[in-house]
């Protein structure tokens, strides 16, 4: 719980708060029983965790992401940039190395309406990566803490949702509407494995704007105290 306490406590104020937390256990552990003291320090602890401790969000920031500095922040986003493409050029290359598209023009390969399908789908894919790219940005500015990242997360969520249902969608048509003569049994693994990595990064969209908007209350309260201390 010290390690809590001094993850969480601004640096400010960490030596002082410590220094008095440490000594009230001592006190209480000699009057009392040491599990009666852990339990003690636990609670000091947890009462402690409030804005007025806290202090600006924004010194947490490099200790949620210890290891995004700037140079690290830009890696991934040139990585999220590198899938985009990689994705795209696979969108427009596999319908050309069909069977089928050798007997088919252009227009008649890209026309097909299963495959209008599929790009329309992949608008929300692509809109969550730009945002991947933003919230990234956030972060190697420091501002992750702000209402850009907090919408940011909810666009993702609400992408990978979308991108999940249409995913699901184009399973169920062709598990129903499938030729005899073709086995879905490939495409159906391949949504499940799909549907599976939406579910979770729309799960870890949710956490994290959660996290976010509780550290942007923290800090408006923080601002309040300060402008009631003046």
């Amino acid at each position: 719980m010290l390690a809590f306490f001094r993850w969480y406590c601004h640096p400010d104020i960490l030596e002082e708060i410590e220094g008095d937390l440490l000594e009230r256990f001592h006190y209480y552990a000699a009057q009392n029983d040491n599990r009666s003291a852990t339990w003690f320090f636990l609670k000091e602890v947890v009462q402690l965790f409030r804005p007025s401790i806290i202090g600006n969000m924004q010194h947490l920031t490099y200790k949620i992401f210890p290891g995004m500095k700037k140079s690290a922040t830009v890696f991934l986003q040139a990585v999220l940039v590198l899938i985009g493409i990689v994705v795209l050029a696979i969108m427009i290359k596999f319908p050309l190395m069909e069977g089928r598209a050798k007997n088919l023009d252009l227009f008649s390969v890209y026309a097909d309406p299963f495959l209008v399908y599929g790009y329309l789908s992949s608008i929300a894919f692509f809109v969550a990566l730009y945002q991947g790219f933003k919230l990234l940005g956030n972060i190697r500015q420091n501002k992750v803490f702000s209402l850009s990242s907090v919408k940011t997360a909810k666009t993702i969520k609400y992408c990978a949702i979308v991108l999940g249902g249409l995913i699901v969608l184009a399973g169920l048509y062709v598990r129903i509407f499938h030729s005899k003569d073709d086995d879905p049994a490939g495409f159906m693994a391949i949504c499940m494995v799909a549907t599976f990595s939406t579910i979770v990064v729309a799960t870890a969209a949710a956490v994290f704007e959660k996290i976010l908007n509780s550290g942007m209350d923290m800090q408006f309260r923080n601002e309040q105290l300060a402008g009631q201390s003046n």
